[in-house]
């Protein structure tokens, strides 16, 4: 094949070769080679070098934009892209959770910087520094929620190219707060609320105070959930964020206390629907701060200082522990994950009962040791 001054053959491309301005190029036109593409580019050599050069200052032109709109993507743009894919892998408590710190806590603080500006240190002066509308420190468990959120994001963040590293890794978190221990109602204010004027509020403390269910497993309670015959509760739903989800530690069965029993009964005499606690037009609770207002002015009424509706489950666990009931079976009963979770939680609950330890096993030595001693006199 012919050599061209300024064209040549290269792993059968066609490449472009000289002089411009006292610059030498060489460069690949991309073109198959071939007699005719190599004449061409030899007559024509100057204007396929511009045009080479004017495509390479282009692409170079499209990548350093690139580069820069990809580092411009602020924090909460970054999180809007990530919302689809949470939505469709976590439970929807769960992302309903993950939205609420967002909005209100994330967003405010990060949300028009760009991800990439947020690092190490400005995470740590952030963390460190951070309090609730009230002024009050937030306790280890909302601190541990907040990281953990703001690690899975720089993760992602991280896997797109956007950040080098998560700024998250090595970050130190506040010393906790002190936990507040639960204050469970004594017996005369369960009573009291036993007897309380509001008829709903009279029911639901009822199977909340002998049950120890979540607030919400108690207001998704349907009515084939309920086996009156081998006196079970199968807790299988939850009423959060308003909609019907799965328990928090997934489905259990409980026993159903003999009071419970009765109290179902009578409800289930007058059932107007499927659900066991309904409210305007028989639709089922979503929420459990739907009947957060109810409770509190149950309370006052009552003459009893206010506790969450949650604290009828701190009852129900230090009720049953303190009057020596198995705590496995309490927390079975909980739904916690693990006994070592009740354990922590109520240990101080449990009884404390002085008796002799191994006193058959002290019985049987020193009967042996008699026998010793009777044998050696012989």
């Amino acid at each position: 094949m012919k050599k061209w001054l300024h064209s040549y053959e290269r792993n059968k491309i066609v490449y472009v070769k000289g002089t411009i301005n006292g610059k030498r190029y060489r460069l690949s036109t991309g073109r198959r080679a071939s007699k005719k593409a190599l004449e061409y580019v030899h007559q024509n050599w100057e204007s396929e070098i511009s045009r080479l050069c004017f495509m390479g200052e282009e692409l170079k032109k499209k990548a350093q934009k690139q580069r820069q709109d990809k580092f411009r993507i602020s924090f909460q743009d970054f999180c809007t892209k990530l919302q689809p894919i949470w939505e469709a892998t976590l439970k929807y408590s769960s992302f309903q959770t993950r939205m609420g710190l967002l909005r209100h806590i994330l967003y405010p603080a990060f949300g028009k910087t760009a991800i990439h500006q947020i690092d190490y240190a400005v995470l740590r002066e952030w963390f460190f520094n951070f309090r609730k509308k009230n002024g009050q420190k937030p306790c280890a468990g909302y601190c541990a929620n907040i990281a953990s959120l703001l690690s899975a994001i720089f993760e992602e963040a991280k896997k797109s190219g956007l950040v080098p590293q998560n700024p998250m890794n090595g970050l130190k978190k506040p010393k906790p707060l002190p936990k507040n221990n639960p204050t469970p109602f004594s017996h005369e204010e369960i009573a009291k609320i036993l007897r309380c004027n509001d008829v709903f509020v009279r029911d639901f403390a009822t199977i909340a105070f002998f049950t120890g269910m979540r607030t919400g497993e108690i207001l998704a309670l349907a009515w084939d959930c309920i086996d009156f015959e081998n006196d079970t509760i199968h807790i299988e739903r939850n009423a959060t964020f308003g909609a019907i989800t799965t328990p928090k530690t997934g489905k259990r069965s409980i026993d159903m206390l003999p009071c419970v029993k009765t109290k179902l009964l009578q409800m289930y005499a007058n059932r107007k629907s499927c659900w066991v606690f309904v409210h305007s037009r028989n639709k089922n609770y979503t929420s459990s701060s739907s009947i957060a207002y109810r409770w509190s002015r149950a309370l006052n009424e009552c003459g009893i200082a206010y506790r969450s509706v949650y604290h009828t489950r701190h009852t129900f666990a230090t009720t049953m522990i303190s009057a020596g009931e198995d705590i496995l079976w309490v927390s079975a009963t909980l739904g916690h994950a693990n006994t070592q979770m009740t354990f922590t939680r109520y240990a101080k609950y449990i009884p404390k009962q002085r008796r002799q330890r191994a006193s058959i096993v002290e019985q049987n030595i020193a009967q042996l040791l008699a026998q010793n001693e009777n044998a050696l006199a012989i």
